[in-house]
């Protein structure tokens, strides 16, 4: 492939400027929680095909900020966060950048221009299982991705487990400066979500 640059090295370029991602599929990054919307702007410029900005005036804005896949709001109430993005309405309101991929979505909310909260939601196709039920990297993809984000935590935890001890509940405290909370649910149609405030 010579000239032209993979689809996944835009979020390599902006995870490695901005935050952190997961080595094996270049899922969403999570970005520092004091990055500026300004920041973000920049350093996507060129990859701005994938990437959405807007602001709580757009048409339906808090419904594609934060009802919609990765469902941002939906996930602050399941964690019991208390958040801005709804303060100051109708008069002042949250921005958003938002990117969308066939496999993935993740959504930035910013409130007086710096980041406030961020979600990401992985399909399937984001963190495939090798054929083989007794192959050796039957799971790389997926233990690598949550590897990655769990690995920007300075501590995390397994908050729910099945009975066999299989985890697919996480919480993380010092992931890019906020809390983490991560769900890994293979039957979903988005089987990885995380929220980070």
């Amino acid at each position: 492939m010579t000239g032209q640059l993979p689809r996944t090295s835009a979020w390599l370029v902006l995870a490695l400027s901005l935050g952190a991602m997961p080595r094996a599929y270049a899922a969403p990054p999570l970005l520092r929680m004091d990055t500026s919307l300004a920041d973000v702007q920049r350093r996507v410029s060129r990859n701005t095909a994938a990437w959405t900005f807007f602001t709580y005036t757009a048409p339906r804005a808090l419904e594609r900020g934060m009802l919609t896949s990765p469902h941002l709001l939906a996930q602050l109430e399941q964690h019991d966060v208390t958040h801005r993005l709804l303060d100051g309405l109708p008069d002042t309101g949250p921005s958003f950048a938002r990117y969308s991929a066939s496999d993935g979505t993740a959504i930035y909310a910013f409130v007086d221009g710096r980041l406030h909260a961020q979600a990401v939601a992985l399909t399937a196709a984001a963190l495939p299982v090798s054929k083989g039920p007794f192959a050796p990297d039957r799971l790389q993809a997926i233990t690598a991705t949550l590897s990655g984000y769990l690995g920007t935590c300075g501590s995390s935890r397994v908050v729910a487990a099945d009975a066999y001890g299989n985890a697919f509940g996480w919480k993380g405290r010092g992931c890019m400066g906020g809390t983490l909370h991560m769900t890994y649910a293979p039957e979903a149609s988005e089987v990885l979500s995380l929220v980070v405030y």
